[in-house]
């Protein structure tokens, strides 16, 4: 596949150790998003989904293994081969493929999908990220659901930092994280710094549009969805501008 030119995601996961990043450890977290995909989607094992830019595949694989019939999309060709490669020894009910999620749209309609951990909002142009979201109304059958997880954007801005660092521990060593970040015209660029356990620094940038919840809710029903909700977590509870996540879910009408 050859990817399209111009734009920061396309080299962005590829170039860092980002991986890094996606790979879940938290059992109870998992569990907890597993449970709100199911009952929010209104799905039972069987059903088929659609993992819209699915990474390593740390959904669509648990997915797979409830009994779920999953097909998962992501521009980046390691996050797919590493997804191929963990499912390589007997989880046969999902499909992985390479593509642009502006763009693919899975053979054969689906009883449910959903775009996890903030892989929505690269473009500072919302006719560009809605396209994202129209994928995804194209692949339901009419009466299916469709969740995009996102940040609670009032928080963010309650809480901004410029300047934040994170540490990762990796068998080669420690990784150093270092990203500087500032909103201009609703959107946050971020610029990031690699610090590599051999001392090589690693350097790229980010940008990502921060919707409000109200913008949200406006770009799913311009891309044909209705019934639209907002939640704050999990749990299912209320969205505040407290709350740490956003979820948008909407459904394809029948």
């Amino acid at each position: 596949m050859t990817k399209p030119k111009g734009q920061w995601w396309n080299s962005f996961y590829e170039d860092v150790p980002f991986h890094l990043y996606l790979e879940r450890h938290d059992a109870a977290e998992l569990e907890l998003t597993l449970r709100f995909l199911a009952e929010r989607l209104h799905v039972q094992p069987g059903a088929r989904l659609f993992d819209q830019c699915c990474g390593m595949g740390s959904l669509s694989i648990p997915l797979a293994e409830r009994g779920y019939d999953v097909v998962g999309v992501d521009l980046c060709e390691s996050f797919i081969a590493r997804a191929k490669s963990d499912t390589a020894d007997g989880v046969h009910a999902v499909e992985f493929f390479v593509g642009d999620a502006f763009q693919f749209v899975p053979d054969g309609a689906c009883d449910g999908a959903f775009n996890w951990y903030t892989s929505f909002g690269y473009s500072a142009d919302d006719d560009e990220n809605v396209k994202m979201i129209e994928r995804a109304f194209e692949s339901l059958k009419p009466g299916a659901w469709f969740a995009l997880d996102f940040p609670n954007v009032p928080m963010i801005l309650a809480n901004f930092k410029e300047r934040m660092e994170h540490r990762l521990t990796t068998e080669e060593g420690e990784i150093v994280i270092a990203r500087q970040c500032r909103i201009d015209n609703g959107v946050m660029h971020q610029s990031w710094d690699w610090t590599l356990p051999d001392g090589r620094t690693v350097s790229n940038q980010s940008t990502l549009r921060l919707y409000q919840p109200a913008e949200l809710v406006i770009l799913f029903q311009r891309a044909g969805f209705t019934e639209v909700e907002l939640f704050g977590g999990l749990k299912g509870e209320e969205r505040t501008d407290k709350s740490g996540r956003c979820v948008c879910v909407g459904r394809r009408p029948l």
